[in-house]
């Protein structure tokens, strides 16, 4: 039988290859197709395609590795922490006056010069400056003046709230006699659930037996 000729010019084609490699990274395999994924080489921060029928772009896109993921994340805390650290590390300011409690929610030093400051601090600072057993005494706080003319009293773990005796600065604490428990703010005393009694030490003393 004879074949035309478009027909047996067809037929004498050559057959492409089973693995031949075809646009947009498919490939025939046993008329089938199956997508290759393109490798990458994250090392070089770049898209690499290899044994790939996929074109690389013109344009490499670089790629993010997580350890520069972290450390975008990372750094700017470190920034903050190493500033406030340096803000604590300074020396505080200082304030002296008669402690005095103008309504049952603001408490401050009267000054000398009669004027007065309101202090703000944390809840177990502001329960010593309401405690109505150190109204009236010759105080002195540590902390940070505010642009409003009040002043931020220091945590209450970083000894900031002292009392005069004569000529000698005093740390203002609590103890229990019967439990032998010392606390820096007014209240029961957590063992006894007893009241716990104004206490006024040395600051060097506490500091010698390990107190904060």
């Amino acid at each position: 039988m004879t074949l035309s000729a478009p027909l047996a010019k067809t037929l004498s084609a050559p057959r492409a290859s089973p693995t031949q490699s075809i646009s947009l990274g498919f490939r025939l395999r046993d008329s089938a197709i199956t997508h290759r994924r393109p490798s990458c080489n994250f090392r070089r921060g770049a898209r690499i395609y290899r044994n790939s029928a996929v074109s690389p772009p013109s344009v490499m896109y670089p790629v993010m590795h997580r350890r520069h993921f972290l450390g975008g994340l990372l750094l700017p805390s470190l920034l903050v922490w190493a500033l406030r650290l340096d803000a604590d590390q300074t020396a505080p300011d200082r304030l002296r006056g008669r402690l005095e409690a103008a309504t049952e929610d603001r408490a401050g030093l009267r000054l000398p010069d009669g004027s007065f400051v309101e202090l703000h601090g944390d809840e177990q600072t502001r329960k010593v400056l309401h405690d109505e057993r150190l109204r009236g005494w010759d105080f002195e706080v540590h902390g940070r003046r505010r642009s409003d003319g009040g002043f931020d009293i220091l945590p209450i773990h970083r000894a900031a709230l002292f009392t005069y005796q004569g000529t000698k600065l005093m740390r203002v604490t609590y103890y229990c006699d019967v439990c032998a428990i010392r606390t820096y703010s007014p209240g029961m005393c957590m063992c006894c659930r007893e009241d716990s009694r104004v206490d006024v030490v040395d600051p060097g003393a506490i500091t010698k037996a390990g107190g904060s």
